[in-house]
């Protein structure tokens, strides 16, 4: 009888033991945060937003981002039929913008340096009117100097402000900010 109490006992130690032990690491599973495989499907944004982001010392790249945003308007202009722009290219490379443009059936060309917009002072909207139904914006040179190269109708010239027109006003909204932004960065205003 000592004997059957005795293996009594021992498993019925060993059956808490094993409750005990099976409870004790579901918990710990609980308390345990994700592995970072389990965490990698589900990742931060912020983590995802510095990882796609510019280097801030990429002061081309960051140019082009903004410029990206002056194109899109313009495609999207010529994309719902604005007699405005046909086929128009917009592209920036060391602060240089070009836009060429064929809506008149010659095509044309714009190159501007983006640092030498003067943004601050020589800035100002185009409004849409009776007698000029596009808004547009022009934005002079520093101190008015003609570095701009304007080609029309096969003839270059140099012109000192630059100057340029869309369907609506809200296009502008998204492209004046962005613009500003690109000259700003080409000066060495802003880092």
């Amino acid at each position: 009888m000592n004997r059957l109490l005795v293996v009594c006992f021992v498993a019925s130690m060993a059956a808490l033991s094993a409750c005990t032990s099976d409870s004790a690491s579901q918990s710990a599973d609980e308390a345990t945060p994700p592995s970072s495989s389990e965490a990698s499907s589900s990742p931060d944004p912020l983590t995802t937003l510095k990882q796609q982001a510019v280097p801030e010392e990429d002061i081309p790249a960051r140019v082009a981002g903004r410029i990206a945003i002056v194109a899109e308007e313009i495609y999207r202009d010529a994309a719902n039929g604005s007699p405005l722009w046909k086929n128009p290219q917009v592209t920036v490379e060391d602060c240089v913008l070009t836009i060429t443009n064929e809506a008149d059936g010659q095509p044309s060309r714009f190159v501007v340096p983006l640092d030498k917009l003067d943004v601050r002072n020589g800035f100002r909207l185009i409004p849409d009117r009776e007698d000029n139904p596009y808004p547009g914006i022009a934005i002079r040179t520093v101190d008015e100097e003609p570095v701009i190269e304007v080609t029309w109708h096969g003839k270059t010239q140099k012109d000192n402000e630059f100057t340029f027109k869309l369907q609506t006003r809200e296009q502008f909204e998204r492209l004046v900010p962005a613009l500003v932004h690109a000259v700003h960065l080409c000066n060495g205003t802003i880092k």
